[in-house]
C-alpha cells in the first residue's frame, strides 16, 4: 500500500510542476535510434515502464515494453513528439498532463487527409518556413548591416 501511495505521490508531484508524461511502446526499436532522441537535448526522462500500479492509475493495460517519457511541459514537447514520430514512425499511446487527463495523440497522415486538407496543411508548412526565413533574414540584418 505504502509503495502504491509513493508511486502516485510522485506522478501527483510531476504533473504539478507543469510535466507531461508520455507513454511509448519501443518495443521493435532499435536502442541507437532511441539515443539518438536523447542526444537531442530536449531535456527528456525516459523510463522503462514495467509497472502494474501506473497502469492501474491511468486504466490501462498493456504487457508489451512501454516507456514513460517525462518532459516538461512547454512547445518542446510537441517538437519531440513530432521527432519521434518522423524518426520512428510511432505515436504517443498516452499522453497525461496537469489535468491529469489521458489524451490519445492523434497524428494525421498524409495518406488519411483529403486532397483539400493536405494541399492546406502543405500551404500552412510553406508559409511557416517562409516566416521564419523573414524573420531570420530580418534579424541578420538588424545585427549586421548597422
Amino acid at each position: 500500500m505504502n509503495y502504491s501511495y509513493n508511486i502516485i505521490k510522485n506522478i501527483k508531484n510531476f504533473l504539478n510542476k507543469n510535466y507531461i508524461i508520455l507513454f511509448y511502446n519501443f518495443e521493435k526499436i532499435k536502442f541507437f535510434l532511441i539515443d539518438n532522441i536523447k542526444k537531442k537535448n530536449y531535456k527528456t526522462k525516459f523510463f522503462f515502464c514495467s509497472n502494474k500500479i501506473i497502469f492501474e492509475i491511468v486504466k490501462f493495460n498493456y504487457k508489451k515494453s512501454l516507456y514513460l517519457l517525462i518532459h516538461k511541459n512547454n512547445d518542446l514537447v510537441y517538437s519531440l513528439i513530432n521527432n519521434i514520430n518522423d524518426l520512428l514512425d510511432i505515436k504517443p499511446l498516452l499522453i497525461i498532463n496537469k489535468n491529469y487527463q489521458v489524451y490519445d495523440l492523434i497524428i494525421e497522415k498524409n495518406s488519411k487527409l483529403s486532397k483539400e486538407n493536405l494541399i492546406l496543411k502543405l500551404i500552412k508548412n510553406f508559409k511557416i518556413i517562409i516566416l521564419k526565413l523573414l524573420n531570420l533574414i530580418k534579424n541578420y540584418g538588424k545585427q549586421y548591416c548597422k
